[in-house]
């Protein structure tokens, strides 16, 4: 997910023209169009001194390229990282009430920062805003992440009877006494040519 806000929106959400944020930081009108395009090669000194005119912290200025001024899919999680089952397994643990407190909280939040709302607030109050929904997530990822592990864990568990199960095999224990069969029988092979290179 990304969270942060390019210096395009940030000139914006204070409702300041780029004439003006010239005139005030020194910095050309060029360059400040360049900026709210792509600032990925932005002189440092200008990059830190519009951060320092916008109030906003660096580490919340998202760097790189941009499509008129904005981030494609701003605030889209990777849903896909967590599975039904992995969800579904959290929503029956202890952990249930904060995790439906974090979706609540941040659904509004996330609307609060999207189109038209995210262009009424000030840059500051937005990337107050931005860093607690990251937080929110953080702390989602670490909830949900034990349960990932988990169905993953018990997924591996069901391949490996479907295989053993396919291939006529009558338990785990029959199958690791197989594999150390096959190992003890490699360990065993003769190499041609290894005993004579050794007494050469």
């Amino acid at each position: 997910m990304n969270t942060k806000l390019t210096f395009y929106q940030a000139r914006n959400n204070l409702g300041l023209s780029i004439k003006q944020v010239a005139e005030d930081t020194d910095i050309s009108i060029s360059t400040i169009k360049r900026a709210e395009q792509n600032n990925e090669n932005m002189n440092l000194f200008y990059f830190h001194r519009l951060c320092k005119y916008y109030g906003i912290n660096p580490s919340h200025i998202y760097v790189g390229e941009t499509k008129n001024g904005k981030i494609p899919n701003l605030l889209v999680r990777d849903e896909n990282k967590y599975s039904r089952e992995a969800i579904s397994l959290a929503l029956q643990s202890e952990h249930a009430e904060r995790l439906e407190d974090i979706e609540a909280i941040s659904s509004i939040m996330r609307l609060e920062l999207t189109g038209d709302n995210l262009q009424k607030q000030g840059a500051r109050q937005a990337a107050d805003k931005l860093y607690i929904l990251m937080k929110l997530e953080a702390e989602r990822d670490s909830i949900l992440k034990p349960f990932q592990e988990q169905v993953e864990q018990q997924k591996k568990v069901v391949d490996l009877e479907k295989f053993i199960e396919e291939f006529g095999i009558g338990d785990l224990d029959e199958l690791v006494a197989i594999i150390n069969t096959v190992k003890n029988e490699k360990s065993d092979i003769h190499c041609p040519g290894k005993s004579s290179m050794n007494t050469a």
